[in-house]
Order: structure tokens, then C-alpha cells, then sequence
């Protein structure tokens, strides 16, 4: 959903302006500009500018979400699942734990966020205050 919409077959990029909202599996994905490359029907990556924020409905509550949220916001997609997730600028994580031993909620904030997932599953979170911008 968004205002406009572009989409360009020369380069398959779609551009989404005014207000955008995207998801993917069960994120929802905001900001002021989002940026989709496809490979033929495939996506392949997403980036998030300006305002970029992914919301995800934590799996054991109807009302809690975890949120990650940035300037900008890259997800690096493989196999129709997001792989590595980047939050840039002034990066936030709000991470609700669900383990059997671990509760709690996890709420880091760094210049940039490293969010690697592993198929079906969160694997970690590791911060770099002096990452690249890429």
C-alpha cells in the first residue's frame, strides 16, 4: 500500500512513495520510501529510507510486537525468506524473548544493527556503532 507506485522492468525495481506499507512474511515494513529489486518474479532485497521501521507480532501474544527501527532499513532476502536484516542511523530493537527459560524483553540501540535469521527462527542481533553505510 502506498500513495504512488513505480515499478521499472528495465533494472525490476519497484519504488513505493507517500505514506508506504510493505510485508513481508509477517513484518510489517513502513517509512518514507521503500525500495523492492526482484530477480524475474523473485525479491531480493528491500530497503526501507527514511523513518524505516519492520513490526512483527511476537508469536506468543495477540498484543506485543517486536520492532526494529532506523533511518533505513535493508533486508537481504534468500530463498523467499529474509536472511540478514540491517537497521542503520540511529538503529533501535525492541526484541520480546520467548524461551522456555528466557523472558523478557531485549531493547538495544546502536548506530547500526545486525539482525541474522536462520530459516523459521531469530538467531541473533549484533551491533556495530561504526559500520559502513552501504
Amino acid at each position: 500500500h502506498s500513495d504512488t507506485a513505480w515499478y521499472y522492468n528495465k533494472t525490476e525495481t519497484a519504488w513505493l512513495k507517500g505514506n508506504p506499507i510493505a510485508w513481508i512474511e509477517k513484518s510489517e515494513l513502513t517509512g518514507s520510501l521503500i525500495k523492492a529489486q526482484f530477480d524475474s518474479t523473485d525479491l531480493k532485497h528491500i530497503d526501507i529510507i527514511g523513518n524505516a521501521q519492520a513490526k512483527t507480532l511476537q508469536d506468543s501474544s495477540d498484543t506485543d510486537y517486536n520492532i526494529l527501527t532506523g533511518k533505513a532499513i535493508e533486508f537481504f532476502i534468500e530463498e523467499k525468506k529474509p536472511k540478514l536484516v540491517i537497521a542503520r542511523d540511529n538503529a533501535t530493537s525492541l526484541y520480546y524473548l520467548s524461551e522456555q527459560n528466557d523472558q523478557g524483553i531485549n531493547y538495544s540501540t546502536s548506530d547500526s544493527l545486525f539482525s541474522q535469521l536462520l530459516v523459521n527462527q531469530f538467531s541473533h542481533v549484533s551491533r556495530n556503532s561504526s559500520a559502513p553505510n552501504l
